[in-house]
């Protein structure tokens, strides 16, 4: 509950889903800073459903203070007016209406309040608007009510400095309807013919030095996608094509990638061979008795007991390896092992360190099953195209949907922001770029709604297309997400 009891200029409001300070602001007739400085403490960003606010009441003058001097006459502001419109439809301009009406703040018009316009000019000898010849090239146009020189060179398709550069002093916040502008014709003629190129010599066949193979540049490869897909590193690519210039890749031109290294095969455990059985020892022949000699009667030898068998030799256990166990990391490091396809340059940007920070603590080839030591990033990584957006720090599970989702951000920014990121393969601990926008003194926060492009917006808030980018560089309004939030420059 933001406020439980409101000031008698106010109006207590239940917060409903849905409900918005730019809403509230727009169906109560106040402004939206009005709101926020008789809640305070409120987060404009996170209305809680069911809280209640306080509402100030509209203000609407006297009657006696809208008493409007001759050739004006009364009117009372609509839901959606701003001076900019009133000067269009009743074709004059915005600082005619402000010297009408001092006082009036332009830029918080009460809904219900009086103001005073100029008359529109009914008398007959009134002088005919000057016919406006427009030079060759350029076709005359009659300015109606709503146009704009951003929608002129939309719908001509032409730039808005080529309308203004054959329409000398001109006023391109303040045209006047029923006026004639010159909208040059496209394409602009006096352009002299390009002679026809002569035709490219075919380029001779490349060939790539041992431990390469050639490969052909297909739309949208880069070096660093290369050097992803095939598992080697950016710089061994640089080194094998010295002339080709890596930020204009020919598509159908050849260069030489190098082969990955191919882990050797581990030694296969070879099979104990049976020893063979030793010989037998043969019986020597029995020596005949001459029968001469006397014979004695012979002795009968006693059976021998039969020899128990031997049992079979247990097998050797097989003698321990020594393995080396994993390297101690100090402080502020943490192990990793080498997994295949790991490379110094994909360890760097996966964990948000520098390649030398891990080479300064590992030897400088990279075996598979290795333990390395990475370095811990403490702190975000930052750099120059990185100023003023958001560093999020990616948890388990995440995905780039997910954090699109989370921060109300097309998932199309964030991988703009981030080229070197593998979306399939966010790694926990690392840090990605969120492209939020902070607005300025200068500036409202706006909420995008469903169906919002950047011309409605525009229109909606009288402001001009190319001012509303400028005000949100890192926001992609071709990819314009609900809830998005926006910044809304004050003119």
């Amino acid at each position: 509950m933001y406020n439980e009891t409101c000031p008698s200029n106010a109006t207590q409001y239940v917060v409903k889903s849905g409900d918005t300070l730019w809403t509230l602001s727009q169906t109560y007739g106040v402004s939206l800073q009005s709101i926020i400085d008789a809640n305070p403490g409120i987060n404009a960003d996170n209305l809680q459903i069911g809280s209640t606010l306080c509402v100030p009441s509209a203000q609407n003058p006297s009657s006696s203070s809208n008493t409007c001097p001759d050739s004006t006459f009364a009117y009372i502001v609509r839901s959606g007016d701003t001076l900019w419109k009133l000067a269009q439809r009743y074709n004059t301009s915005v600082e005619r209406i402000l010297e009408l009406n001092s006082g009036v703040d332009p830029q918080n018009l009460q809904i219900g309040s009086t103001l005073c316009l100029p008359s529109l000019p009914t008398s007959p000898t009134s002088p005919p608007a000057a016919t406006v010849t427009c030079p060759g090239g350029a076709l005359p146009y009659t300015i109606r009510e709503g146009d704009t020189l951003w929608k002129l060179s939309q719908t001509n398709g032409i730039s808005v400095q080529s309308i203004l550069d054959i329409n000398k002093g001109v006023d391109p916040q303040n045209l006047r309807i029923g006026s004639t502008l010159c909208i040059p014709s496209q394409p602009t003629p006096s352009t002299p013919p390009v002679p026809p190129k002569p035709p490219t010599p075919p380029t001779p066949p490349v060939t790539c030095p041992t431990g390469a193979f050639p490969y052909t540049i297909r739309q949208g490869d880069t070096f660093w996608k290369l050097s992803q897909t095939y598992g080697v590193s950016l710089q061994s690519i640089l080194d094998l094509n010295q002339g080709v210039d890596p930020q204009n890749l020919q598509v159908g031109s050849t260069v030489c990638l190098p082969n990955q290294p191919t882990p050797p095969a581990p030694p296969m455990p070879q099979t104990p061979t049976t020893p063979p059985a030793p010989p037998t020892t043969p019986t020597p022949p029995t020596t005949p008795t001459s029968p001469t000699t006397p014979t004695s009667p012979t002795t009968p030898t006693p059976p021998r007991p039969p020899v128990p068998p031997t049992p079979p030799t247990p097998p050797r256990p097989p003698t321990p390896v020594p393995q080396t166990p994993p390297p101690a990391c100090p402080k502020g490091t943490f192990s990793y092992t080498v997994r295949e396809g790991d490379t110094l340059w994909r360890l760097s940007q996966a964990y948000g360190v520098s390649a030398q920070s891990i080479l300064d603590l590992n030897p400088q080839n990279l075996p598979i099953g290795v333990t390395l030591c990475i370095p811990t990033a403490s702190t975000p990584p930052m750099s120059a195209s990185s100023l003023g957006d958001f560093s999020y720090q990616v948890k388990n599970g995440d995905s780039i949907r997910r954090i699109a989702r989370r921060f109300c951000v097309s998932a199309e920014s964030i991988l703009r922001k981030n080229p070197g990121i593998n979306p399939r393969n966010l790694q926990a601990g690392t840090y990605i770029y969120v492209p939020i926008s902070r607005c300025g003194v200068n500036a409202c926060r706006y909420s995008v709604r469903a169906g919002d492009t950047l011309n409605r917006i525009a229109n909606r808030f009288n402001v001009n297309p190319l001012d509303l980018m400028a005000a949100n560089p890192n926001v992609d309004f071709q990819h314009l997400v609900r809830c998005q939030t926006i910044c809304i420059p004050i003119m």
